[in-house]
């Protein structure tokens, strides 16, 4: 039988209870068929296979991760990225996604740090003023958030709300600021009306970024964190 695909002049590392190390090692069919030295694989090669020469770089099997949040991950790949420099540029970013959305879709961003702001503050809702669909940021914590007003009235929020653990952050006037903590970033979070197609383009994405990382398995830790997951 001959190979698909050689790897050579490396350091295989088998992971075996023997702590084995190869030279080389040959693939056919997304299986491998061959270990040993660049002398021994070798004898896979065939006219269609591909060699490898790693340079003495090292090969590992795939990663399993334990614990994971591959849904939130693929969101997260999907959703506006805000860890940046300040709230004008993250506005910036949350704008031109609603410009690219569709007119009933949520604009959900995730991962700001006010401590990395030049403006040295938490953004809040009269920063989005101006975007008519819903918006929603997460916190890089995930304990707290900021929502525009079009979010808050989907979720059923006003300044009667309240919650048992969490804060519905007001002004001295007495009107919402837009930043929630705790149960009341629960409260916009589990209004997003996430869709099967959504959920799935999330997981394809989550998948070709851990395949990538090399990590060829993992362990789900939250499907249940986004409505109607299960």
């Amino acid at each position: 039988m001959k190979a698909d695909l050689i790897l050579k002049n490396g350091r295989v590392v088998s992971m075996d209870d023997d702590a084995s190390e190869y030279e080389a090692l040959a693939i056919y069919d997304g299986k491998i068929i061959g270990l040993g030295s660049d002398r021994e694989v070798a004898d896979y090669e065939g006219r269609r296979t591909q060699v490898v020469d790693l340079n003495d770089k090292t090969v590992l099997p795939g990663f399993i991760d334990a614990h994971q949040h591959m849904i939130s991950t693929g969101f997260n790949l999907r959703n506006v990225d805000c860890r940046v420099e300040s709230i004008e540029e993250l506005v910036h970013k949350i704008k031109e996604r609603a410009e690219m959305c569709a007119p009933d879709e949520w604009v959900i961003g995730w991962g700001y740090d006010e401590s990395r702001f030049t403006e040295k503050r938490h953004p809040t809702k009269a920063d989005f003023a101006g975007i008519d669909r819903p918006v929603f940021v997460t916190h890089y914590s995930l304990h707290s958030a900021v929502a525009n007003d079009a979010a808050m009235e989907a979720a059923g929020i006003s300044v009667e709300t309240t919650v048992e653990h969490g804060v519905i952050e007001k002004d001295e006037r007495g009107e919402l600021t837009g930043r929630l903590t705790e149960d009341g970033l629960a409260l916009v979070k589990n209004s997003i009306p996430y869709t099967v197609e959504q959920m799935k383009e999330a997981l394809k994405l989550a998948n070709d970024h851990y395949v990538k990382q090399g990590v060829t398995s993992v362990h789900e830790a939250g499907m249940g964190f986004f409505t109607g997951s299960f």
